[in-house]
């Protein structure tokens, strides 16, 4: 069984139309051999303090693609 079953199965449609709802999506920059890159936030993606969108998580490494709620 898959999600939209479950959902429909529940009557639980009109609860996920209502819901303000974001995705995360966090990976890790590596290098070309697969090691954890050691560098600074690229500055091609901004402030990652203040960018909405493209983030640091829990290391530099650690990059965070987050969409509006």
């Amino acid at each position: 069984m898959n999600i939209q079953q479950i959902i429909k199965q529940h009557h639980l449609e009109l609860l996920f139309q209502q819901g303000s709802f974001g995705i995360e999506k966090e990976s890790q920059r590596v290098h070309s051999n697969g090691s954890i890159v050691t560098s600074l936030h690229p500055k091609a993606f901004g402030n990652r303090r203040f960018h909405p969108y493209i983030q640091t998580d829990f290391a530099e490494s650690q990059l965070e693609l987050v969409t509006p709620q």
